[in-house]
């Protein structure tokens, strides 16, 4: 069993049928693990998936049921503010790593290369 977030990248591609995406969900898509998202996540799909694809709202609450989404709590907040300062990272992707590190979720699957150094330096498995 694997703990898996999933990062805002490969849900919107996966919804553009982006044949990397496909092929990651598909792959980590087996019984036993477990997708994980948070509310940066919910909130980047749903404007993509609304502005750039159109779908309506209840069509993005379908597609974003079958993750389990994690709270974001005042010590994910400071350990972002540390990846930002340590890793140059964007708020969102610091605020996704240190999601992870907080609930102890050891995968990320993305699509996004911003995330190599603080997986390497955090002990997370980059899936991609």
């Amino acid at each position: 069993m694997k703990k898996i977030f999933v990062d805002s990248s490969v849900i919107i591609e996966f919804q553009k049928d982006n044949v990397k995406a496909v092929s990651l969900l598909t792959n980590y898509n087996v019984e036993g693990n477990i997708f994980y998202i948070n509310p940066i996540v919910v909130s980047e799909v749903a404007y993509i998936l609304k502005k750039k694809l159109n779908l309506t709202i209840p069509q993005i609450s379908d597609k974003l049921q079958e993750f389990n989404i994690l709270a974001i709590d005042n010590n994910t907040i400071m350990r972002t503010y540390d990846y930002m300062h340590k890793y140059n990272m964007k708020p969102n992707d610091a605020m996704i790593a240190a999601t992870c590190k907080y609930h102890q979720v050891p995968n990320i699957l993305t699509l996004d290369d911003d995330f190599r150094q603080v997986c390497s330096n955090e002990n997370i498995t980059l899936l991609d």
